[in-house]
């Protein structure tokens, strides 16, 4: 079984004969290797590259003939809908990323809000538990209330304490913490 050789035939001068290479063989192992990596390189590559030239008059346009003169048909509007297909894929896996990115960004927000909640929650009856004990309410949040509260709450997302305010000399308090759509959450209390 013979391996078929194609001419080719010049679309400027007429030749019909052998055609040059337009391709390296180091540059189409090069573009095959990086597929994983960049497949549109590769693709580009395919389609700015003619695969032979004339050797007369170094023109691109150029038709593959077989022996007996017919033209070969190109592959090339095959290589053509794949990289449409390659582009449409990357295009719909781009989008859906940033939509599962976005609606992580949203949860997160929401269980940073929610711990918030609860460590307002834990400091209020820790605070609660202090003004049983000692008839009014600590002036800071400091090591006061580690007999009530082991390790005192801070916000998740600044690492800082909660805002906390005495008022009427240790008989109210304010605890407050900013929740992610900009929105506050305070708990008060009055002996």
């Amino acid at each position: 079984m013979s391996k078929k050789k194609y001419r080719i035939k010049c679309v400027n001068c007429g030749y019909i004969g052998e055609g040059q290479k337009g391709r390296s063989k180091w540059a189409v192992v090069l573009a095959w290797i990086i597929v994983p990596l960049a497949p549109l390189i590769t693709i580009i590559y395919f389609l700015a590259t003619h695969k032979w030239f004339c050797p007369e008059c170094k023109s691109k346009f150029v038709e593959e003939i077989d022996e007996t003169g017919k033209i070969v048909k190109s592959k090339r509007t095959l290589l053509i809908i794949a990289s449409v297909l390659v582009i449409l894929v990357i295009v719909i896996i781009a989008i859906s990323a940033s939509l599962v990115l976005t609606s992580l960004n949203s949860a997160q927000g929401k269980a940073r809000d929610a711990r918030r909640i609860s460590d307002i929650n834990q400091i209020r009856i820790g605070l609660e538990m202090y003004r049983d004990e000692s008839g009014s309410y600590p002036s800071v949040l400091d090591q006061s209330l580690s007999k009530y509260i082991p390790n005192m709450p801070i916000d998740p997302e600044k690492n800082a304490p909660y805002e906390y305010q005495v008022q009427s000399g240790g008989k109210d308090y304010q605890l407050c913490a900013k929740l992610e759509a900009g929105q506050e959450k305070c708990v008060t209390s009055k002996f």
